[in-house]
């Protein structure tokens, strides 16, 4: 199936390419640059191009276009190992590597809605595949040759139907081929399945001295014994000093009060 036209109500064929004004031709350290930035913003150099373009001078009217914002996050991308893909806020692109022999007659291209198929024939890489997210009925959806890094390749651009939609795949049924860090942090993160438990022992018992039961003194000897009521008693006789002394300075402290109180009289007297 060749690159033109197909029936079915969206467009597909080559992508032409944009006129620009007349000017000396690009060098080309400049058409790498210009990719280099393009990739940079998250934008095709075609996308880039145009949108130099558009650039209004002082007291122009600036063109109502749909806007192209780069996103703050860089949007998710992958490599399936069968092709590439990447996104801007507003298109999808599909970069398929081919052989230097194929040509442009023998890529298979139909595009819908829902459904993508693309690669060179019998040899198709999304065959009538369900695509992740509808993508804009009657939009801009074109394919042509191009070079990515070197390979040659068939590059797909398809437009978005929702402008700043996230596509974290091409294909709803395609596994997990984010190859990019920003896509595997857009992906929600599957739960883990508990891993399977091993019998707890009973916990041992401690030997601490908060956990031990009370345990009674072991009786002491008669020797013992005798030496605990010496002990005792030399306390106790202590105590019986100490309360005696405490007693006599109370009935000092009382003296003294009185005494101070019968000067104050006197004082008053005076």
């Amino acid at each position: 199936m060749g690159g033109g036209p197909f029936r079915g109500g969206l467009q597909g064929k080559p992508k032409q390419q944009s006129k620009m004004p007349k000017s000396a031709p690009d060098s080309g350290d400049m058409e790498e640059s210009r990719r280099e930035a393009a990739i940079k913003l998250g934008l095709t150099p075609d996308q880039l191009k145009g949108l130099e373009a558009q650039a209004t001078k002082p007291g122009e009217e600036q063109a109502k276009e749909r806007p192209i914002v780069p996103d703050a996050k860089p949007l998710p991308q992958g490599d399936t190992g069968r092709y590439k893909w990447r996104q801007t806020p507003s298109e999808l692109e599909i970069i398929v590597p081919i052989d230097e022999t194929d040509k442009a007659r023998d890529v298979v291209w139909k595009v819908t809605q829902t459904n993508i198929t693309l690669g060179i024939k019998g040899k198709e890489v999304l065959k009538n595949a369900r695509l992740y997210h509808e993508v804009k009925l009657g939009g801009s959806h074109t394919w042509q040759l191009d070079k990515e890094n070197g390979q040659r390749c068939i590059l797909a651009t398809l437009e978005k139907s929702k402008l700043h939609e996230m596509w974290n795949a091409v294909e709803q049924d395609c596994p997990t081929d984010a190859s990019s860090s920003a896509a595997s942090m857009q992906e929600p993160m599957k739960a883990q399945k508990p891993e399977a438990q091993q019998p707890v022992a009973p916990p041992a018992v401690s030997d601490s001295p908060q956990q031990k039961s009370p345990v009674k003194a072991p009786i002491a000897s008669s020797d013992s014994n005798e030496n605990v009521i010496k002990e005792l008693s030399k306390v106790e006789e202590d105590l019986r000093k100490v309360r005696a002394q405490i007693d006599a300075m109370r009935k000092q402290e009382e003296s003294l009060l009185e005494h101070q109180k019968s000067l104050k009289a006197k004082l008053g007297q005076t």
